[in-house]
């Protein structure tokens, strides 16, 4: 069986890739968005917009974002424990 572990490191925007899951606000738990496109804007900052563009974080090229890490881990999953009748 396959578990996944979520570590969420910051990241500089010019360093997130298309791909990546991010939010502006590492520490939530909530409004993260995988990356569909990253856009340099005229006035040097980045736009990194999800799939359907509804959401979107607009950051200064050194600006810290949040970027999710995944591992994968096996664990093998030993049987239910049956109770011991006497």
């Amino acid at each position: 069986m396959e578990r996944k572990l979520i570590d969420v490191v910051k990241m500089r925007v010019t360093d997130v890739m298309v791909g990546d899951v991010i939010n502006k606000d590492p520490e939530s738990t909530s409004g993260w968005f995988a990356v569909h496109e990253l856009q340099q804007l005229p006035s040097g900052e980045i736009n990194a917009v999800g799939a359907t563009s509804k959401l979107s974080i607009v950051a200064g090229p050194y600006d810290i974002v949040g970027v999710q890490i995944q591992e994968t881990l096996q664990v093998s999953v030993a049987p239910p424990a049956i109770p011991h009748v006497a």
